[in-house]
């Protein structure tokens, strides 16, 4: 298989040097719904900054299987406020005959009665038609709380995914066939570049790219299927992808634990590696002083199984119900609502230098996402930096940016919390001896 793959990477080579690979939608875009939104506003207006007039609008009209006479009347109007106050994300209106309601949910999921409200109040208006419109990401999913009764009244719901399935309507298609008829080249290729990054954000049901996507796969199918011996061994390293995955993961975390002990030395920080499944979710590295109860630390973790969503910060009890899930002992202390603003407050800053954002929920007072390639172990780019093979963006290697990382929020928290739990302490009257925990409790009981 060698000269196949020889040819596949010159291929490769050529889609670099060619920029094939760059995108502006990954600047525009990047995954956010607020912009998409703007843009797709943007390019149905016939008063829009596109130059294009209403070509684009008589396109998305014909998709609705509406006439588009008189389009140069239309306003387009992004979060529009209806009189219950809520906002779809784009309003569409032919004065005295026609109102549109556009709701895009490309990768969030639907607030509570956000559809039927916005169905309820399009039934307000006085005009002809009235069209409700549901741009999902993919094609299999449906509104979920559109009623019955409203959907009869208003005469049914016009969904268009943005994913492309050959011939069936959809955004991708609507942008092509735009991009197609620009008269402007900028916008053309704007509209081109927007329709392939929307192309490839939504190939499957899954959300998944496909892999015939890259050029280097698509290069050596072929020679592989001709091959009786090629084929036989790219199905047995298909079998291998997901062991060799699991172990540079398992072992990643093995040596950030050895590196955050050397790098740490004697003193009171002790870092433990719980990730052993990776198909278990909460798994991760957990690092605290000595002198901190179970439970109370900085944590790596994986919030969803099989290597998915990551996130760091700090994590504590909160609740009665927590120290039971975590089998913790029952004078845990938990944190209080004060104790948690206070630990968002020091971890905020640096939360923000290695993820987008702070956030906190009831386990953890302050976390943030990866940043990509590590919120999900989903690439293979991702294995070759955890391998230690390619440095990271800014020229570390894997282990030195999460021992960066962890010590960073550590040296932060350190004396917040030091102080919340002498608090605690204080409040209990200086116990210093701790119960033991549920499991230790069971085993004694038992012996």
């Amino acid at each position: 298989m060698v000269p196949v793959m020889h040819a596949a990477e010159q291929t490769e080579a050529l889609r670099r040097k060619q920029g094939a690979a760059s995108r502006i939608a990954d600047y525009t875009v990047s995954g956010y719904e607020v912009p998409l939104n703007r843009i797709l506003a943007d390019l149905l207006s016939p008063r829009g900054a596109h130059g294009q007039g209403d070509l684009l609008l008589k396109s998305f009209l014909d998709l609705l299987g509406l006439a588009a006479s008189s389009s140069e009347q239309w306003l387009v109007i992004p979060n529009y406020k209806t009189i219950p106050g809520r906002k779809p994300d784009i309003a569409m209106f032919l004065p005295g005959k026609i109102a549109i309601y556009i709701e895009s949910k490309p990768w969030a999921d639907e607030g509570v009665d956000q559809i039927n409200d916005y169905a309820v109040d399009l039934l307000q208006h006085d005009v002809a038609r009235r069209v409700l419109v549901f741009l999902p990401g993919l094609a299999s999913r449906q509104p979920s709380n559109l009623r019955a009764d409203v959907k009869a009244r208003l005469g049914g719901l016009e969904k268009i995914p943005f994913q492309r399935r050959e011939d069936e309507r959809s955004i991708v298609q609507w942008l092509e066939r735009c991009a197609s008829r620009c008269e402007a080249e900028n916008v053309r290729v704007f509209i081109a570049d927007l329709a392939g990054y929307l192309n490839s954000e939504f190939n499957e049901d899954d959300g998944a790219p496909l892999m015939s996507d890259d050029p280097f796969i698509r290069t050596m199918i072929d020679p592989i299927r001709r091959n009786r011996d090629y084929l036989q061994l790219t199905f047995r390293l298909g079998r291998a992808a997901t062991e060799l995955r699991h172990r540079i993961a398992k072992d990643f975390f093995v040596e950030l634990e050895a590196a955050l002990a050397a790098k740490t030395g004697p003193s009171d920080w002790r870092a433990t590696n719980s990730f052993f499944d990776p198909w278990e979710r909460y798994q991760g590295i957990d690092m605290k002083k000595a002198g901190w109860p179970d439970g109370w630390g900085v944590h790596l973790a994986m919030d969803t199984a099989d290597l998915k969503d990551f996130r760091i910060g700090f994590a504590c009890p909160s609740s009665a119900g927590h120290l039971v899930d975590a089998e913790l002992a029952r004078d845990t202390p938990l944190a209080s609502k004060t104790d948690r603003a206070r630990i968002l407050g020091v971890l905020e800053e640096p939360l923000t230098a290695i993820g987008r954002s702070a956030q906190t929920d009831s386990w953890w007072p302050a976390f943030c996402r990866l940043p990509e390639p590590f919120r999900s172990w989903e690439s293979d780019g991702v294995f070759l930096q955890l391998e230690g093979l390619e440095p990271t963006a800014d020229g570390r290697l894997a282990a030195e940016m999460f021992v960066d990382w962890l010590q960073s929020l550590a040296t932060a928290v350190e004396q917040t919390v030091d102080d919340i739990l002498a608090g605690h302490a204080s409040a209990r009257g200086g116990e210093g001896d701790r119960r033991p925990t549920r499991t230790k409790a069971r085993l004694r009981a038992r012996t």
